[in-house]
């Protein structure tokens, strides 16, 4: 006996073509995206790169045909030169010290503005307008609210970021939501209706909750198979 949640066996054929559609679906669209850049790649680099490349095995002063074929003597020419050697080891001695010293400075630079500096200014924006307004507040006091504003927008920030662009963060504050707002919602039933009695809470449950959870279970696999059923 099949339930309503079971694939039957003529169904599965079905099945695996809708998924293959939707693969095929995914990699035509992925292939539509990606196209257009490496067609661009492809003209304005990788071209470029080999007609140098085709243009080096030839003595060609840039003018006229290409007839004089030398093959690989150029480049034999340019790597047994002395200035060209040394300009290569100073181009490669630039980029270890650029990626080796410059990159990891720049970065320490940048994280140690970023704890230390922003989070003062933040602090100092957020405190100027509660110390300039109220002439009776000591300073003190507008840098303790400034500190907790900058804390709590930094925080809705870092979240704000978090439930965007990753998923199951997104997914976690809604449910931390729904969890808190139901919890709210019983906590303050419960201290503002009149408490009822164990016997009237049992007989909601029972001839009220059970039915209606029963009747929730059939609407929900009746959908389901006429759902099924319209889809073919």
């Amino acid at each position: 006996m099949q339930t309503a949640f079971e694939t039957t066996p003529v169904d599965r054929p079905r099945v695996r073509q809708r998924v293959r559609r939707e693969r095929a679906a995914r990699w035509l669209t992925i292939a539509g995206l990606l196209l257009p850049a490496l067609a661009v790649y492809v003209v304005f680099v990788l071209y470029p790169m080999v007609r140098a490349v085709y243009f080096g095995i030839y003595a060609w002063n840039g003018l006229g045909p290409l007839e004089d074929f030398v093959g690989w003597e150029n480049y034999q020419r340019i790597l047994s030169d002395g200035v060209f050697r040394a300009a290569l080891q100073h181009n490669l001695l630039l980029i270890v010290l650029s990626l080796g010293v410059q990159l990891p400075l720049a970065l320490g630079i940048a994280l140690l503005i970023l704890v230390a500096v922003v989070p003062l200014v933040g602090i100092l924006i957020l405190a100027l307008p509660f110390y300039l307004l109220r002439s009776s507040m000591p300073f003190w006091q507008a840098l303790i609210i400034g500190f907790v504003l900058f804390n709590v927008v930094a925080v809705a920030a870092v979240l704000g970021w978090a439930f965007v662009s990753l998923e199951w963060v997104a997914g976690l504050l809604w449910f931390m939501l729904k969890t808190y707002t139901f919890v709210f919602i019983f906590v303050w039933m419960r201290g503002t209706l009149p408490r009822v009695r164990i016997d009237q809470l049992m007989g909601f449950a029972w001839k009220w909750l059970l039915p209606a959870s029963l009747l929730n279970l059939f609407v929900t696999a009746a959908a389901v198979i006429v759902v099924r059923e319209l889809r073919g």
